[in-house]
C-alpha cells in the first residue's frame, strides 16, 4: 500500500497542522544573519531557525550539508563575517559590538545545532574556524530570561538560535525593533505547548 505524504506549508515546511507562518513577525533588521543548520535541526519540531529566518528581513538559512568550498568562498567574500560563538582559546580573533556600526556591512552568522553537533560542525569546517568570534557578554546573558519553555538547557549561555541572534544583534542595532522578534517566539512557544510537546534536554 502506498504511504500518504503529510502535506506540507511551503513557506515554513512543516506539516500544515502545525504550520508556524501565523507566528511570523516582519523585522527590518540591518545585519544579514546567515543560519547554519544541522541536517537533525531541519524537521525538528522544536527548531527556532525556520522562524528567526522567516522573521527577518535579511536572512539566510542552509543546511550544513550543503555548503561546499565554493559555496562559502561566495557567502564570506562580500561582507565583514562573524561568527556568534564563544571564542575557543586566547589565538581566536574575537569580534567586538562596538566594531558592528549599524550592522549594514555585517554578516553574522550562527550554528543552529545542539551544543555537540555544533562542535562538530565548527571542527569540519575550516572556514567558520577562521572567522572572528562573537560571545554574548555575561551581563546580556544574565539579565535575560530565557523565553524558550519547551526546550531545557542545561546552562544559561545555552539560548536558542532565534533568542541568541536577538541578543546579539541588540547590541549594535535599535534594541526595540526585535521585540516583535521575541513575540512571534512567544507564539511558537505557546503553539508547541498546545500541540503537547515538553521540555527536552540538549546536550
Amino acid at each position: 500500500m502506498e504511504t500518504t505524504k503529510r502535506a506540507l506549508c511551503p513557506r515554513c515546511l512543516r506539516a500544515l497542522r502545525a504550520c508556524i507562518c501565523g507566528c511570523v513577525r516582519s523585522v527590518s533588521n540591518n545585519t544579514e544573519v546567515l543560519i547554519v543548520q544541522h541536517p537533525q535541526e531541519a524537521g525538528h519540531i522544536k527548531n527556532s531557525a525556520r522562524l528567526l529566518h522567516l522573521c527577518l528581513a535579511h536572512s539566510r538559512l542552509l543546511n550544513q550539508t550543503t555548503i561546499d568550498e565554493p559555496m562559502w568562498i561566495t557567502l564570506l567574500a562580500d561582507k565583514h563575517c562573524v561568527l556568534l560563538y564563544p571564542a575557543s582559546d586566547a589565538s581566536t580573533p574575537v569580534f567586538l559590538p562596538s566594531q558592528a556600526g549599524n550592522g549594514d556591512d555585517l554578516r553574522l552568522i550562527l550554528i543552529d545545532a545542539s551544543w555537540r553537533h555544533s562542535r562538530q560542525i565548527l571542527a569540519q569546517s575550516p572556514q567558520l574556524q577562521s572567522l572572528p568570534r562573537l560571545a554574548l557578554p555575561d551581563d546580556v546573558i544574565a539579565n535575560y530570561q530565557p523565553r524558550y519553555h519547551i526546550r531545557r538547557a542545561h546552562q544559561t549561555h545555552q539560548l536558542s538560535t532565534l533568542e541568541a541572534a536577538v541578543l546579539a544583534m541588540q547590541q549594535w542595532e535599535e534594541p526595540t525593533k526585535f521585540v516583535a522578534l521575541l513575540e512571534a517566539f512567544d507564539d511558537f512557544n505557546a503553539m508547541q505547548v498546545a500541540f503537547g510537546v515538553r521540555n527536552l534536554q540538549r546536550h
